[in-house]
């Protein structure tokens, strides 16, 4: 379902005042369980006219799509985009057909990248056995490796002869191969009756960045899947194998009509490098937390995490906690109807797998209570920490490190945990409200940004309106910075006083339909906020900066044809300052994407063309991006004129697709220079002949020919005809 053309509200005049709300001051450190709320920061300033930086734009999507759309909003879901982190590669949605270097047929992601002649396209997905099309249903999950080269992706298609429907697969975009991750044979007696060994259900639990090595939870135990080896993880610290390990976060589970996960519900239980996991094993009737690692060298290794320092080693090493671990809430969690198996998650492990958080019943260490808490394990140095003032409260996002994270705290509302050294840790309270999307970090946790639709004194984010979440009357999410140095919060998107908020405002909208029927859970997670924390791009239907003229009335959200707010445009805030990214000008919904690394290049989906060419009135994929030295602008794109536009032809050619029809460079190529001109030539002309002659080639002849009479005169005149 395509986002309607609303009436356009012409004649807007905006009241762009700014106040400063102060707050009460604080002092650089807190104690443990103690400290006041953040300071209010004030209202960003706004910027200079223009897309700010010296950005231009460049159409990402080929302005040729056969009639199709790139990166649009489909059945009350908008576009999700994974960005590659210096900004050369971006992955992104299309509406169901193929369009760039795609063979044929239907298509759900497609991944660009950025070369020496501009943005080339290619499907995300290869064609399954017996298939025209090149998805035969839409994926079940999908991730993508940190530099977009290999997509991983499940199906209920078969893609492999070997392999059965639904078995998780890692596609090579660059050469086109397939590789499955091999499900382990059966071991119990139970699933020794199977018909095939391929009939065992394998549930990811993470990956590595370069997707060189999957962690899988299978009826049969834990897995690794490395360089296309299976062997088993779930292996104890004295070598025995416990053929019921599970995952210690909540791995998506690929069952029809279930809970469909986001990336950030695996809470890091797979470090980025791969070279750690978690797993929970109840070999002795408790749950008990541990970790697979692998060194350098590849040798591996499990170490036990949910250890009790206070009680004696047992055979050399450290004894288990004797309450185990518990169960960890995670945010926004909720099991859907028809009693699926639920996964619970018994850690949040920080990006790069150091540091390790869990909670349990029991006194671990010498400053924990008597009913233990929330704790600490270094992975490096192998030293368990108690974390006061935490509980066993959701953690929401962290540093790579986790020496700070957001969390929710068990006194209510948002806080900051920052370890201090040997001494533990800090707890720096933010404000009494909680988050109602997502959470981000940088990766030093200088600066926290999170989506939020609590009703928060001193902000304009007041409004209520239909809200997708609950379908019930609530305040607007708009999108808030803490910023740890300074402890100020702000927020990056609420209105300027004088205008009531209409609308959520979202960072990414690759998170705000948990329950996508079209794209399955998708294992990544756009950056939210630039490494340094100076920059941040979102959407709203607000109007920030008197640019944007295309503000609307909302429509009602369920009795209505659209499904998001009306006139909604992408903006960067950037140190405080607020820029448009997208014109403002736009009859439909201009919707964020995601941005590289440093924020010099910000992806987004909008239906208005923004380079020479894009006149087909679709929604594209565009990069407003930061010119760096050495850039070659793309080349001028071709139009969409004539039958191209009107969509693929019913039958397909018997000959097969023409190389130029595939072919997917930005653009015509430049013009040759202009050929210098040719010289004059000067035609000498012929002498007369003389009278009684006439000229014939070159020589004067005699003339043959009888003397004719000589004509009257008109009687017209001179001027007769």
């Amino acid at each position: 379902m395509s986002i309607s053309r609303s009436t356009r509200v012409n004649g807007l005049i905006l009241a762009l005042c700014s106040a400063l709300v102060s707050g009460a001051a604080l002092t650089a450190a807190f104690p443990a369980t103690a400290g006041a709320d953040a300071t209010i920061a004030p209202p960003p300033v706004l910027g200079s006219s223009g897309v700010p930086d010296g950005r231009v734009y460049e159409e990402v999507s080929p302005p040729n799509k056969h009639g199709n759309a790139a990166a649009p909003p489909v059945n009350y879901e908008a576009p999700a985009m994974f960005a590659e982190a210096g900004g050369e590669g971006v992955a992104y949605t299309v509406n169901g057909a193929a369009i760039g270097n795609t063979l044929s047929g239907l298509q759900r992601f497609i991944v660009a990248k950025r070369g020496a002649e501009g943005w080339v396209n290619a499907g995300a997905q290869p064609r399954a056995i017996g298939e025209q099309n090149l998805i035969a249903d839409n994926p079940a999950e999908v991730g993508f490796s940190a530099d977009l080269n290999k997509v991983f992706f499940g199906s209920q298609a078969q893609y492999l002869a070997e392999a059965p429907t639904s078995a998780p697969l890692v596609y090579d975009i660059a050469n086109g191969s397939i590789g499955w991750l091999d499900p382990p044979p059966a071991t119990s007696e139970e699933n020794d009756k199977r018909p095939s060994i391929h009939n065992i259900e394998a549930v990811v639990a993470g990956f590595s960045s370069d997707m060189s090595t999957f962690y899988l939870k299978t009826e049969t135990g834990f897995y690794e899947w490395h360089d296309g080896v299976l062997s088993v993880a779930g292996v104890l610290p004295d070598r025995s194998v416990d053929p019921h390990a599970q995952a210690a976060g909540r791995p998506f589970a690929r069952v029809e009509g279930g809970q469909l996960d986001l990336e950030s519900q695996l809470r890091n239980q797979v470090s980025t490098d791969g070279s750690r996991a978690f797993f929970v094993s109840s070999t002795g009737g408790t749950p008990e937390l541990y970790v697979r690692e692998t060194d350098a060298g590849g040798v591996q290794s499990t170490v036990l995490v949910s250890r009790d320092t206070l009680l004696p080693s047992v055979n050399g090493l450290p004894a288990p906690a004797p309450a185990g671990v518990e169960e960890l809430a995670i945010p926004d969690y909720k099991q859907e109807e028809g009693g699926n198996e639920s996964y619970p998650s018994f850690v949040y492990a920080s990006p790069d797998g150091s540091r390790a958080f869990f909670a349990s019943a029991s006194q671990l260490t010498s400053d924990a209570p008597a009913g233990g808490g929330m704790y600490e394990f270094n992975t490096d140095t192998n030293v368990l920490t108690y974390l006061p003032g935490v509980g066993a409260a959701p953690i929401l996002t962290s540093s790579q490190d986790g020496t700070r994270f957001l969390f929710d705290s068990p006194a209510g509302g948002l806080s900051v945990w920052s370890e201090t050294g040997s001494s533990g840790g800090t707890v720096v309270p933010i404000e009494p409200l909680s988050i109602s999307g997502e959470a981000w970090a940088t990766p030093d946790g200088s600066v926290f940004v999170f989506e939020s639709a609590a009703p928060l004194a001193g902000f304009n984010n007041g409004g209520s309106h239909i809200r997708r979440a609950g379908f019930g009357l609530n305040r607007n999410q708009e999108i808030y910075r803490y910023d740890m140095a300074e402890n100020s919060l702000s927020c990056v998107s609420c209105p300027p006083t004088g205008i009531v908020p209409t609308g959520d405002a979202y960072i990414s909208h690759a998170t705000s339909n948990p329950n996508s029927t079209i794209l399955g859970p998708m294992l990544f997670r756009p950056r939210g906020v630039s490494t340094d924390g100076s920059r941040i791009v979102f959407d709203t239907p607000d109007p920030l900066v008197p640019q944007d003229t295309n503000a609307r009335p909302p429509s009602n959200a369920f009795g209505g044809d659209t499904f998001f707010e009306n006139g909604r445009d992408v903006y960067e805030w950037e140190n405080g300052k607020i820029f448009l990214i997208s014109t403002g000008t736009s009859s439909e919904n201009s919707f964020v994407g995601d941005e590289s690394a440093n924020g010099d290049d910000v992806f987004f989906s909008t239906a208005q063309g923004l380079a020479p060419g894009d006149t087909d009135g679709g929604y594209d994929v565009y990069d407003a991006r930061v010119p760096r030295p050495g850039d070659r602008p793309p080349p001028s794109p071709v139009a969409c004129e004539g039958d191209v536009c009107q969509g693929p032809p019913s039958v397909p050619s018997l000959l097969g697709t023409p190389a130029s029809a595939t072919f997917d460079g930005l653009g015509n190529p430049s013009p040759p220079p202009p050929s210098t001109p040719a010289k004059k030539t000067t035609i000498k002309k012929a002498a007369k002949c003389k009278k009684g002659f006439v000229r014939k080639k070159s020589k004067c002849v005699k003339n043959a020919r009888p003397k004719k009479a000589k004509a009257k005169r008109s009687t017209h005149g001179k001027g007769g005809n």
